[in-house]
């Protein structure tokens, strides 16, 4: 297992975790999760399902929620795990002047590992917080934004009222803090 986020970062751009394509990213975030023993639900999906016109054509994919705390007031930390597609060479991070590059680098896999990381890392000493804090990999943000209304309806069905959302996407010069989610509430 991989005991630094450098390395995790690495091998998350190295995967061509495209737009309904996430779920080799799903499995290796799952599979870093099990190894720590953090309970956590992959919810797979079809996000055809999500579209006014179903599509069966798209494959499966997942979203990724591990829970922590209790308590009314939830606070959702969330990124996306999908990459808009690249020349191949773009999924073979490098290191460069001390920083990384690769498809997805910035937007948004730094932002999925260090959730990852953190998680990896601390799980234990957050588990029992009094708050509620759900950390979420939303699989198409993309492309039309099925994961995250996935995750609505996974919301819905935990009777989760009280919610705060951080998106960790890195995508503005960092400056101010906006909304996002394409507009998903």
């Amino acid at each position: 297992m991989p005991s630094d986020i450098i390395e995790i970062v690495k091998k998350m751009i190295s995967i061509k975790s495209l737009s309904y394509h996430e779920m080799e990213l799903a499995k290796y975030i799952s599979s870093l999760l099990h190894a720590k023993r953090i309970p956590h639900v992959f919810d797979k999906f079809n996000p055809g399902d999500y579209f006014s016109a179903p599509r069966a054509d798209l494959p499966i994919t997942a979203n990724i929620y591990v829970e922590v705390g209790q308590g009314s007031e939830t606070l959702m930390i969330y990124a996306h795990t999908d990459v808009v597609d690249a020349k191949k060479e773009l999924f073979e991070p490098i290191i460069k002047d001390g920083k990384i590059h690769g498809r997805g680098a910035s937007d948004m896999k730094s932002s999925v590992a260090g959730i990852l990381y953190f998680l990896l890392h601390n799980y234990n000493k957050i588990k029992n917080s009094k708050k509620k804090i759900i950390f979420s990999f939303i699989a198409d943000e993309e492309t039309s934004a099925t994961g995250i209304k996935r995750c609505v309806e996974w919301i819905k069905s935990q009777n989760i009222t009280d919610l705060s959302c951080i998106l960790m996407e890195p995508t503005d010069d960092f400056t101010k803090l906006e909304n996002g989610g394409k507009g998903y509430c």
